[in-house]
């Protein structure tokens, strides 16, 4: 599976790594979540396989995501519990 990486920071400056599909499944992530992002800009492109090593992800969790919404978001840092949480919230409104 193809898997596209963008990468932006949120308003505190704490990394965050999208995950797409493909493309067009930027038009999918809720403008919520893209509002708390800050200048998302495309990274690379990698094949995605349920035994390939992702940092702080499981690739299993990040294939089942795109396959259902398009996209998956990573957000390193060592408080990223609740900001994840948040952008989780606001992305099933």
């Amino acid at each position: 599976m193809e898997c596209l990486i963008y990468r932006a920071y949120t308003a505190e400056l704490r990394p965050v790594y999208l995950y797409l599909k493909d493309r067009e499944a930027l038009d999918q992530v809720p403008q919520e979540v893209k509002k708390k992002l800050r200048k998302l800009e495309y990274s690379f492109t990698f094949d995605l396989s349920p035994e390939r090593y992702l940092e702080r992800v499981s690739a299993r969790d990040v294939m089942t995501a795109l396959e259902e919404k398009g996209w998956f978001i990573r957000v390193d840092s060592n408080t990223s519990e609740n900001l994840l949480e948040e952008l989780r919230r606001s992305s099933q409104r």
